[in-house]
């Protein structure tokens, strides 16, 4: 997509695709966001926006978002919580943040009451674009990205109750919080006991973005060991991704 306005930090040289998931379980519509957020409005608008109707129709009038991604397109996580804001009330949303949350992915947290994990890792920085055209091009997509940079520079100043001048300061390189400095900057209101399980996609998506903690992942071999003579198993959605397909492949 050219001019593409982004929210993500350094990419390694493996970026796990878009999951979108809808599920429903009573009167909550389970939405999931996992990987990175691109390709939205060509790849999932009609059937998350057909999953969420049904959930919709069966009884969910509250929303819970799970949040694993390292950010991508501002348009299209954008055009995600417009999704949102559709379907439910700012009351009826909650979001829960599992490993990862960086980037585009904080419009979620940063717009609706958030929980993390004890391992939870954030990061916030201003939107970047890249550009080619004459100069009057050049300015028109500056002024797009000057408005989309004020747009989160007041969102982050709204949640964490600081000025936009603070926010500016703040921001101007990649800002890793943990979850207590998350907490403590007003991004989430809970801390949750348990911490987020650490499988090879995720090891990779933390990897990609260059978190300061990317954790090894978790292994079950020993508990294969005990139950299998071959323990050795593949990470299917890894493999897929290595492979240029998509994760559920």
């Amino acid at each position: 997509r050219q001019n593409a306005i982004t929210m993500e930090a350094a990419k390694g040289p493996i970026v796990p695709p878009l999951q979108m998931i809808v599920r429903a379980e009573g009167e909550v519509c389970h939405l999931s966001i996992i990987g990175h957020i691109h390709e939205w409005a060509e790849t999932n608008s009609q059937k998350i926006s057909k999953a969420i109707k049904d959930a919709k129709d069966a009884g969910a009038t509250k929303c819970n978002i799970y949040i694993n991604s390292g950010g991508g397109s501002v348009f299209d996580a954008n055009e995600i919580l417009n999704l949102i804001e559709e379907n439910f009330q700012d009351t009826e949303v909650t979001v829960q943040v599992g490993a990862l949350c960086a980037s585009a992915a904080t419009i979620f947290p940063a717009k609706y009451d958030a929980a993390g994990k004890q391992n939870s890792q954030f990061m916030i920085h201003k939107p970047m674009m890249g550009t080619h055209g004459n100069e009057d091009k050049i300015e028109a997509n500056l002024k797009l990205l000057k408005d989309l940079t004020k747009q989160y520079r007041a969102m982050y100043s709204a949640k964490f109750g600081i000025t936009e001048d603070e926010v500016e300061a703040l921001w101007k390189n990649d800002f890793w919080m943990n979850a207590k400095e998350a907490k403590n900057k007003g991004l989430i209101t809970t801390i949750q006991g348990e911490k987020e399980k650490i499988d090879a996609s995720t090891h990779l998506q933390l990897v990609a973005c260059g978190a300061p903690e990317t954790y090894a992942p978790e292994s079950n071999i020993e508990k294969d060991e005990k139950q299998h003579k071959n323990p050795i198993k593949m990470e299917l959605s890894v493999l897929a991704v290595q492979l240029g397909l998509p994760a559920t492949a």
